[in-house]
């Protein structure tokens, strides 16, 4: 399972793996938007959804106001 994340003005995005439901850290600062995408999926788990919107695309645009917690739902196979 992957994420990767795009920063401000940046055209390549830093890439992390899951390892033990934790993933390697960023910094990210409050008042920039971020482009998160997850990947769609890895042997039997595929992506489901973003649980805050409810939006099905694993690609998505969010911007920090303080401490944000943005979840990935997946569905086992």
């Amino acid at each position: 399972m992957y994420l990767t994340v795009t920063p401000p003005g940046g055209t390549a995005p830093f890439t992390a793996t899951f390892t033990g439901g934790s993933i390697l850290p960023f910094v990210f600062f409050n008042g920039e938007t971020y482009t998160i995408s997850m990947s769609t999926g890895y042997n039997n788990v595929t992506f489901a959804y973003w649980k805050d919107n409810g939006s099905t695309n694993p690609t998505r645009s969010v911007t920090l106001a303080g401490n944000e917690t943005v979840i990935a739902i997946y569905n086992p196979g």
